[in-house]
């Protein structure tokens, strides 16, 4: 089941989990904002109440709970060890946590030295992240499709900070001419935090996770080759366009829609491969691990139908304005495919995670502990995950209905929040069940 990964690698549980067990609070805290500010987020997709949300999910849940399993990754998937990774997991996570709370506040408030505040937290943490996986992953195996997927994640989270932090300085200096390119830089900075960074590094761990945890057969070669290089000239081609609109010497055209369609190509190719694969799974039982993955795919797939006929649809459909346009993508891209994903990941590497770490104390136990070790469906059942995917299907569903019924803005905030609180509460209880476990391993 787990051929191909080193388990003996596995960093302290402690490292990934501290960002695990903290993003899904983030998670509690987007849907608050909504609860209370709905009303003004659904005006415009620069409205600052609706950068304060996406940022929050992005930085607070979806980067968060990203890098906690990078932590976990590297050493299992690619086996290569991150250097002085405990030292680098608390500066990390403490620079997004405070970072994110910060830029949150910055936005709302409007308080200019808060940018600097958080970018103060935010982009020296990150950087330093990204240098320690880079050094690390130069050693894995150059052949590794995973491992060189993350790499170009982190060359699209690289070029994101450098767009935040020249965001932030046309911010804080408020200078004319600069302020002119700040909707093309925010466009970009969007465009390689989430498409980039996001989506490469879930394909690049939907490779190794999908055939380990569902046992589907491994994605074709060629396929785990080409991806994510297709889909990251795209996002070049993208940005070069955009640029040069932005300097006046061109005007968006073929190039603009060819990179769009590229992008697209990949959104539709990962979502029918991965649900081809699932098909063919050795294990026909439809846990709700696979439901969560189905109902990502599907709204990847829907944003990819959007991308590749959004002209026609955009056109042909007058009763949605462009802006609502944009918030139907990007419900469906953040919350429908990135945060049903990672939340149903959550409910397979922590239990995971447990369970290994239980196993490994048992073996090297003095004397060597012959009690039974709890499987990975007791530590969070079926009967605790089925109530928190209803809840998230639940607040799915009315995320896309506050588009066109502005005025149901708070039922949308009070399901999100109680699908994450749901979703927090059932990682701490595997987490305190996995110290109530050791201690019993412990005690002679």
């Amino acid at each position: 089941m787990y051929a191909g990964i080193q388990l003996d690698q596995a960093p302290l549980i402690s490292i990934p989990f501290r960002f695990l067990l903290t993003g899904p609070w983030f998670g509690v805290l987007s849907g608050m904002l909504i609860f209370f500010m709905g009303d003004t987020m659904v005006i415009s997709r620069w409205q600052p109440e609706t950068l304060a949300l996406v940022h929050v999910l992005v930085l607070g849940f979806i980067t968060m709970v990203m890098v906690g399993a990078l932590f976990q990754m590297l050493p299992v998937v690619a086996g290569v060890s991150v250097n002085h990774a405990q030292g680098l997991s608390w500066l990390v996570h403490l620079g997004i946590s405070l970072g994110t709370l910060l830029l949150v506040f910055a936005f709302l408030f409007r308080i200019t030295l808060l940018y600097g505040l958080a970018s103060a937290f935010l982009i020296p943490a990150l950087v330093a992240l990204i240098i320690a996986m880079t050094l690390s992953l130069k050693r894995a195996i150059p052949t590794h499709t995973s491992a060189a997927g993350m790499k170009l994640a982190l060359i699209a989270l690289f070029i994101t900070l450098c767009l935040a932090a020249l965001l932030i300085f046309i911010r804080i200096s408020q200078g004319y001419y600069f302020l002119y390119y700040s909707v093309f830089l925010s466009q970009l900075h969007q465009l390689w935090g989430l498409i980039g960074w996001i989506t490469m590094l879930i394909i690049a761990i939907a490779f190794q996770v999908i055939p380990m945890f569902q046992m589907t057969p491994e994605y074709p070669g060629l396929f785990k080759k080409l991806l994510l290089p297709v889909l990251f000239s795209g996002l070049i081609m993208l940005s070069a366009d955009w640029m040069l609109v932005a300097l006046g010497v061109i005007t968006s055209g073929l190039s603009e829609r060819l990179a769009i369609f590229l992008v697209g190509l990949v959104f539709l190719s990962f979502s029918l491969q991965t649900m081809r694969l699932q098909s063919q799974r050795k294990r026909r039982i439809r846990d709700t691990g696979f439901w969560f993955w189905r109902v990502a795919l599907l709204s990847l797939l829907l944003c990819a139908i959007i991308l590749l006929s959004r002209g026609w649809l955009i056109d042909g459909y007058k009763r949605l304005d462009p802006n609502q346009w944009h918030f139907i993508v990007a419900i469906l891209f953040l919350y429908g495919f990135v945060v049903t994903l990672v939340n149903g990941m959550l409910y397979k590497i922590v239990p995971f995670l447990v369970w290994l770490h239980l196993q490994q104390s048992a073996m090297s136990a003095e004397p060597m502990y012959t009690g039974r070790i709890p499987d990975m469906k007791s530590i969070i059942s079926d009967d605790t995950i089925w109530p928190q995917f209803w809840l998230h299907i639940s607040a799915l569903t009315s995320l896309l209905l506050w588009v066109f019924y502005t005025d149901t803005y708070r039922i949308a905030g009070f399901l999100v929040c109680l699908s994450f609180g749901k979703l927090g509460l059932s990682l701490n209880a595997a987490f305190r069940r996995y110290r109530s476990e050791l201690a019993l391993i412990k005690t002679p």
